[in-house]
C-alpha cells in the first residue's frame, strides 16, 4: 500500500480509539507533536492533506508514528505523544508511585518509585527519573549499540530488531520551553574531565563521529536543581537519585529524539489490554490491520519469536524484562534493549545469588517469548478466528533448530515447574498471572520435540540442580 492508503487503513481504528490522530511538526531533535480529533483526522484523510499526520497509541507515550511516501511505517522515539496518564496502558501497569517535579505536563520531570523484588521476598523502593514524552540521550544511543552489536553477531540473523537511527539530542529552545536541564556552553576542561574509557566518553567520540558537536551540553541533575528548582535539594532520596544520574553519566542530563522503522505499531500489552476488557472490535481492527502484513498473525509471532529467543541465547544474551508486554510488537520485533550479556555468569563454578539470577532469566527468557503468544491466541478466540493447532509445536522445533548449543534446549525446560524460576523476576506474579498451565504445555512439547530430535534422551525428569535451588531458597 502506498502513503494516502495506509493513513486510509487508520480510519477504523482511530474511530475506535485504539489508534490516537495528530500533527508533527520539526524534524529529530526539535520535534513536537499535537493530536487532532476524530472530526479533524477524518477531514485530512478524505482531502488527502495527510502532510505531517502521525498517531501514538496508548502504550505510546514517548513516541510517534507515520508512514513515509513509500508507505514505510516510522516511530519517531523521544516525542511526548501527550498520552494523558489515565489513558496510559503502560503506566496503569508499573508498579510504583509517580512524582511531577517540575510541574510541567509535557515534558513533566517525574521521579517514579518502583517496588522491586529481586531474589529477595521484601520488596525494595527504587528511585528514577523519567521525563514524560522524552528518552534520555544515552538510552537511545545504548538501544542503537545493542542493536547494531547483535545484528554484527546475529550470524543467522535470527534476532528481529528494527533499524534505529542514530539519536539526536533535544534543541537548547526544546529545553528551556520545557523546563529541562538547560544547554549550556562546554568548557575544554569539563570535556577533559570525561575519561575516554567511560561510558559518557564513548558517547561524546561517537556523537563527534556522527558528527553531533559537544561545544555544548545539558546541565548536569545537581545544577539544573540548584538553578531552577533549588527546594528540592533537601529532599535527599531524589538527591540520591540525582547523584547517582550525574556519576552515572556525566555529559549531563540530555534527552534525545531518533527514528525507528517498525512492521507494526501495535504491542502484545494492547492486546491484553482490550482482551481483559472484552472489547471485541478493538481487538478485531487491531488483528485485521496486522493481517495486512502476515495473514496468520499468531503463527508469525510465533516463528519470530522462536528464532528471537533463539538467537539472544546464542549470543549470551539474557532479555531481562518480565515487568510488562510493552515492548513486544505483535510482528514479533522488539522494541528494547532489556537485555544483559551474562557470559561471565553462565559458566562459574562457585556462582553468586547474582549470577543465579541471571542465569535464570537467560534459561527462562524462551518462556516469556511463548507466553505472549498466549496473549494473541486469547484475542483469537475472543473475535471467534481459527487458532492454528500447530503453532505451538513449531515455536518449539524452531527454537531447538535456531539453538547452536542444543544442551541450551534442555536446561531452559529442566524445571518441571517453570513458574518457580520465574516468580523471581520483577512483576513477575502480575504478568504471568494465569500463565502456568501454558508454560506447563509448553514444556510438555519442549519433552515431545526434544524425544521425537534425540529419540535416545529424555528430558522429562530432569530437575533444577540442587545446588541453585537451595541457594534461591536461602534467606
Amino acid at each position: 500500500m502506498n502513503q494516502i492508503d495506509k493513513h486510509l487503513a487508520m480510519k477504523k481504528l482511530v474511530e475506535l480509539g485504539v489508534i490516537i490522530p495528530g500533527t508533527f511538526d520539526g524534524t529529530a531533535g526539535n520535534i513536537t507533536y499535537s493530536p487532532i480529533s476524530v472530526e479533524e483526522f477524518t477531514e485530512k484523510i478524505e482531502n488527502e492533506d495527510i502532510a505531517n499526520l502521525a498517531y501514538n497509541t496508548k502504550t505510546m507515550g514517548r513516541g510517534i508514528f507515520t508512514y513515509t511516501e513509500n508507505g514505510q511505517l516510522i516511530n519517531y522515539k523521544g516525542v511526548d505523544s501527550k498520552l494523558k496518564v489515565s489513558d496510559s496502558i503502560a503506566v496503569a501497569s508499573t508498579e510504583g508511585e509517580i512524582e511531577n517535579i517540575n510541574g510541567q505536563e509535557s515534558y513533566g520531570i517525574n521521579v517514579i518509585r518502583f517496588f522491586d523484588k529481586k531474589l529477595e521476598e521484601v520488596s525494595q523502593n527504587r528511585l528514577e527519573f523519567r521525563i514524560k514524552g522524552a528518552s534520555p540521550f544515552q538510552d537511545l544511543l545504548f538501544e542503537k549499540n545493542m542493536r547494531d552489536y547483535i545484528a554484527k553477531k546475529d550470524r543467522r540473523g535470527l534476532v528481529k530488531l528494527p533499524q534505529l537511527s542514530f539519536p539526536i539530542p533535544l534543541s537548547k529552545e526544546m529545553c528551556e520551553r520545557f523546563d529541562l536541564p538547560r544547554v549550556i556552553e562546554t568548557s575544554k576542561e569539563f570535556i577533559t574531565s570525561i575519561s575516554t574509557k567511560s561510558y559518557a566518553g564513548n558517547c561524546l567520540a561517537q556523537m563527534r563521529e556522527n558528527g553531533i558537536p559537544f561545544e555544548r551540553r545539558n546541565q548536569l541533575w545537581k545544577e539544573y536543581f540548584s538553578t531552577y528548582h533549588p527546594e528540592k535539594l533537601s529532599d535527599k532520596q531524589l538527591m540520591e537519585v540525582v547523584n547517582r544520574e550525574d556519576s552515572t553519566y556525566e555529559l549531563g542530563a540530555t534527552f534525545g529524539q531518533s527514528i525507528r522503522e517498525l512492521e507494526s505499531p501495535f504491542r502484545i500489552m494492547e492486546l491484553q489490554y482490550y482482551a481483559k476488557h472484552n472489547d471485541i472490535e478493538a481487538l478485531k481492527a487491531i488483528l485485521e490491520y496486522s493481517s495486512q502484513t502476515h495473514e496468520d498473525v499468531l503463527y508469525n509471532y510465533a516463528d519470530v519469536a522462536s528464532k528471537n529467543a533463539a538467537g539472544f541465547m546464542n549470543l549470551k544474551l539474557a532479555f531481562n524484562n518480565f515487568e510488562h508486554r510493552q515492548d513486544y510488537p505483535i510482528s514479533g520485533e522488539i522494541c528494547d534493549d532489556a537485555f544483559d550479556d551474562i557470559s561471565d555468569s553462565l559458566y562459574k563454578i562457585n556462582p553468586s545469588r547474582e549470577d543465579i539470577f541471571r542465569k535464570m532469566q537467560y534459561y527462562s527468557q524462551v518462556y516469556l517469548f511463548a507466553t505472549n503468544m498466549k496473549i494473541i491466541e486469547d484475542a483469537y478466540r475472543l473475535i471467534g478466528k481459527e487458532v492454528p493447532t500447530n503453532y505451538k509445536k513449531h515455536f518449539i522445533e524452531t527454537f531447538y533448530d535456531s539453538l547452536e548449543d542444543k544442551a541450551n534446549f534442555r536446561l531452559c525446560f529442566q524445571n518441571p515447574n517453570p513458574m518457580t524460576d520465574i516468580i523471581h523476576f520483577n512483576n513477575a506474579g502480575k504478568n504471568f498471572d494465569g500463565m502456568e498451565s501454558y508454560m506447563q504445555d509448553i514444556r510438555k512439547i519442549a519433552v515431545e520435540v526434544y524425544q521425537e530430535k534425540n529419540a535416545t534422551r529424555n528430558i522429562s525428569h530432569i530437575q533444577q540442580p540442587k545446588h541453585e535451588q537451595s541457594s534461591l531458597d536461602k534467606d
